[in-house]
């Protein structure tokens, strides 16, 4: 940060040793374009003197053109490792930053008051209501899981009767950190490491296989190939080390199979594990290693640093248990959506992010009953800020995804897709719900070709999600201000559309709980729905895909189906490349 003027925040490029302020002159526009010395610079415009007139100075990468600052006025900004890696100051520093309900209730009051006492106001007489207006609002119950009894065994021949699952309510989120619903054995996968970490990486191995045991997940873990690299090795020697083992054991087990041999997730070898040396820049170490399985060895992954592996906790190892399990296309739970809900929908999520030098479109579309196995796409707008996905794009990504879903359920197609676009501001709402909806609708018209098959097109419910918003809920208890409580929904007052007209209306939602500062509420806009589906089941609907994100044990803020096509178009714009593998698509390799 430059410690002078408007003290603005800066990213330096590199040091020039080769400059300093001595030396350096510069075109200032005010001055005719003249050349001017740092150092007279310093001194007329900001009246401070640099003291060191032969130190280097720090160059500053901008559009127009590059510019240098001399150290003796700039500070470091951030938090160093060491504080960061404190959780006690960690927490104290978090605790500063955000505001409780009560504080945020005073700032909103005190910023009114302010405003309603300054000279324009009152020259322009108006009136400002300096207490928060206060609404009824509903709280939903909490979602269930489907519970599924462990099949028991039959004589040879016989096929097991199927079982129909019970229902478990979610008051207690607990159990979903150490369940999982469909298991998946680790019959054949490797590691990858470097000659020290070998030790690690069999301390993983039996983690692995004595936590399944403990906790009754019923995953078979074998023990996986061990390769192991001298510890000099650079992120070369890994890409190197993973492309020979990939071109040695895994693509002759593909060879083997055939494109018409039935896909078994125990068959082959499955994932690579690797072992992120600690010598290593980590970011760059998993984007390079990560772009390089994708592109050249397509296979699911999973990067653990050693630093975490010799923490030696028990939680983070099941965690990394439970995550490939959920890779290789295992389901952790399975929600109870309710009955207005068919076991014949598609669930869809869209977004687009716009963090990096691109704007990346994240597309998801679910093709099993239970709503939890995803087709995944992701690709960059045709230039950065573009909101609105072009119909190319948009008739690629469904196609896809309906022929994915025809190859899990037997050639049948969805009778009800629900579709959860987010990465939309207000002011493009209407544009890309017109554009994008009349394209959705001639896509289906050329999938499901009523005529010629006779199959009728499906029902579509499409909601505009936004988690940025400026509204706040807070609840009044016991004479105090506190947040309201997960599963909080308003309906009426703030909304632009309460009632129900011809399938649209809108709602804010607080799906989840927070232990630091006041909640934001999520706003939900149906802006479609051409099914019978009630309000109230949309609702409810929504507050359970909440609860179905596999990375997290508890309610988040936007659906599950929102959140991974956010994650999915991050990974893109980072890691660059998604896997070449088709297959892969099917699963969920960005976890």
């Amino acid at each position: 940060m430059a410690n002078y003027g408007q003290k603005r925040t800066y990213k330096v490029n590199r040091i020039c040793w080769d400059m300093s302020p001595g030396t350096y002159t510069f075109d200032q526009g005010e001055q005719g374009g003249k050349p001017v010395k740092m150092l007279d610079y310093f001194l007329k415009v900001y009246e401070t003197k640099i003291t060191d007139p032969k130190q280097p100075l720090f160059e500053i990468k901008q559009k127009k053109q590059n510019i240098y600052l001399p150290p003796e006025l700039c500070i470091l900004v951030g938090i160093p490792p060491k504080i960061r890696e404190n959780k006690k100051i960690m927490a104290d520093i978090r605790q500063s930053l955000f505001q409780r309900p009560d504080d945020r209730i005073k700032s909103i009051t005190n910023l009114n008051n302010m405003i309603a006492s300054s000279k324009e106001v009152k020259e322009w007489d108006l009136q400002i209501n300096l207490q928060p207006d206060e609404i009824e609002a509903k709280v939903l119950s909490r979602p269930g899981i489907l519970v599924f009894p462990t099949p028991q065994p039959t004589s040879p021949g016989v096929s097991p009767q199927p079982v129909e699952p019970s229902h478990k309510s979610l008051e207690d989120t607990n159990i979903l950190r150490q369940i999982v619903c469909q298991p998946v054995n680790f019959s054949k996968w490797a590691i990858f490491c470097l000659e020290k970490d070998i030790e690690n990486g069999k301390y993983l191995q039996d983690k692995f296989y004595s936590l399944s045991e403990s906790y009754g997940l019923n995953i078979f873990v074998d023990y996986g190939d061990i390769v192991s690299l001298h510890n000099r090795s650079q992120i070369e020697d890994f890409k190197d080390a993973i492309n020979s083992y990939f071109k040695e054991y895994v693509q002759p087990d593909a060879k083997k199979k055939g494109p018409a041999a039935p896909k078994d997730p125990n068959a082959g070898v499955q994932f690579f594990l690797v072992i992120i040396p600690d010598t290593l820049r980590q970011e760059h170490f998993y984007t390079a290693v990560k772009n390089k399985i994708n592109s050249d060895s397509p296979i699911i992954s999973q990067f653990v640093t050693a630093r975490t592996i010799n923490r030696d906790n028990d939680r983070i190892y099941l965690n990394i248990v439970r995550q490939i399990n959920a890779k290789l296309g295992g389901d952790l739970w399975r929600m109870n959506f309710g009955q207005e809900i068919s076991q014949k929908t598609m669930l869809v999520g869209i977004d687009v992010c716009h963090k990096g030098k691109q704007s990346i479109i994240g597309f998801v579309a679910t093709y099993d009953p239970y709503l939890c196995k995803y087709y995944t796409q992701a690709s960059p707008q045709g230039q950065k800020g573009q909101e609105i996905i072009q119909s190319n794009v948009l008739q690629d990504y469904f196609g896809s995804a309906l022929q994915a879903y025809r190859d899990y359920n037997s050639g049948d197609l969805p009778d009800h897709i629900f579709i959860y676009r987010d990465g939309v501001g207000d002011s493009m709402r209407k544009s890309v719900i017109q554009y994008e909806l009349d394209q959705l609708k001639k896509i289906l018209t050329d999938e499901y070709d009523p005529k010629s098959e006779g199959k009728p097109l499906p029902h579509v419910t499409l909601i505009i999600v936004n988690k940025r918003v400026r509204q706040r809920f807070f609840e009044k208890s016991q004479g105090q201000i506190i947040n309201p409580p997960q599963g909080t929904y308003v309906d009426t007052g703030f909304v632009e559309q309460s009632e129900v007209v011809d399938g649209k209306f809108d709602f804010f939602l607080v799906p989840h709980s927070v232990t630091q500062g006041a909640v934001k509420p999520t706003h939900f806009y149906v802006a479609e729905n051409s099914s019978g589906i009630s309000k109230e089941a949309i609702l409810n609907f929504t507050y359970a895909l909440c609860y179905n994100y596999y990375n997290w044990p508890d309610s988040i803020k936007i659906p599950a189906p929102c959140m991974l096509a956010d994650k999915i178009a991050i990974y893109r714009s980072e890691v660059g490349n998604i896997p070449s593998n088709v297959d892969l698509h099917k699963l969920p390799f960005y976890l």
